[in-house]
């Protein structure tokens, strides 16, 4: 087990939910758009797949 695959998993979840909270707050802000939706959804599956990869790294 790398000592850097640990850091990176643990960095991931908090990315994530840095994102969320970000997003919330920029639609808090404005009005609600398809467009922002989007990019939500795609920093979800974009770091939603970085934290998969790396738990299946981590179990395997």
């Amino acid at each position: 087990m790398n000592p850097s695959d640990i850091l990176i998993t643990l960095i991931a979840p908090l990315l994530l939910i840095v994102y969320l909270w970000s997003f919330i707050r920029w639609l808090w802000r404005h009005e609600y758009r398809l467009g922002a939706v989007g990019g939500a959804v795609l920093m979800v599956v974009s770091c939603g797949g970085t934290l998969t990869y790396f738990l299946t790294k981590l179990l395997s």
